[in-house]
């Protein structure tokens, strides 16, 4: 699943609207039950029960600064990808301008529109890797 820019906006005002913690699993009152417990900025416990460790667990885990953590990260991928797929288009366009003067009979330049492809080919996986890297998460 892949977040858009607003359901990312709206995930980190939520998480820095939430308490910060710490954030905590302990063992419950009985052997099937598990308390999350976070702290306020006064002091005080709010609880909740789970019956499944592998939940309160990872909810513990998945605390807001962590949340933050990861929309900052997801946040700076899409830059990325975006920044690289201009990248891509100015070099590709550079490469035409290229192969134009090449047709025109500047030879000096034989060898640069195959650099510029190998450049623009490198671009490209890049920018699939790192949409794959977004699509995985």
């Amino acid at each position: 699943m892949t977040l858009n820019a607003d359901e990312l906006k709206e995930l980190r005002a939520k998480a820095e609207a939430a308490t910060p913690g710490p954030w905590m699993l302990v063992d419950g009152a009985n052997s099937h039950a598990f308390d999350l417990r976070v702290t306020s900025a006064k002091g005080e416990y709010k609880c909740v029960a789970f019956s499944d460790d592998e939940d309160a667990a990872f909810i513990a885990a998945l605390n807001p600064a962590t949340a933050l953590s990861l929309i900052t990260a997801a946040e700076l991928n899409a830059e990325l990808v975006e920044g690289l797929e201009e990248a891509r288009i100015d070099l590709s366009n550079t490469r035409t301008n290229i192969m134009v003067d090449l047709n025109m009979g500047n030879e000096r330049w034989e060898d640069v529109p195959d650099l510029m492809k190998a450049r623009i080919d490198a671009i490209d996986a890049l920018i699939a890797k790192a949409k794959g890297q977004t699509n995985d998460q």
